[in-house]
């Protein structure tokens, strides 16, 4: 098989400055893109997997289903949720399901991560 036709391509859509700093990245170390991404992803993914486990990313798996829970206005519970996931460009209900996750977990766990709860 020819290298040409093991290649997949997809638009992705890329801060400025980042393909700047890919540009910078590959002509410094003398490489394609394809080989930059494999690089990337191959060293990075794994430790980002893990850090995102830690933090409750994929611990709860199985069915779902819909449950109805209550956000304060007051608190602006639901601008949070949006101005983060807007910030990381992740999810609002990814948060969402990471907070909880995070909040209930056991407390053992909690001191493990240095996130245990703060005094209200």
């Amino acid at each position: 098989m020819s290298k040409a036709t093991d290649l997949t391509y997809r638009v992705v859509k890329l801060p400025q400055r980042l393909r700047k700093q890919i540009q910078n990245l590959r002509e410094e170390k003398g490489m394609t893109n394809e080989e930059l991404v494999a690089e990337a992803v191959a060293e990075e993914l794994p430790g980002i997997v893990t850090g995102l486990q830690n933090l409750g990313f994929g611990i709860h798996r199985g069915k779902s289903s819909n449950t109805r829970l209550p956000f304060s206005d007051s608190a602006k519970t639901l601008d949070a949720l949006r101005r983060a996931s807007q910030q990381l460009r992740i999810p609002a209900i990814r948060l969402l399901e990471t907070c909880l996750v995070m909040a209930t977990a056991p407390a053992d766990r909690r001191k493990q991560r240095g996130r245990g709860r703060s005094s209200r």
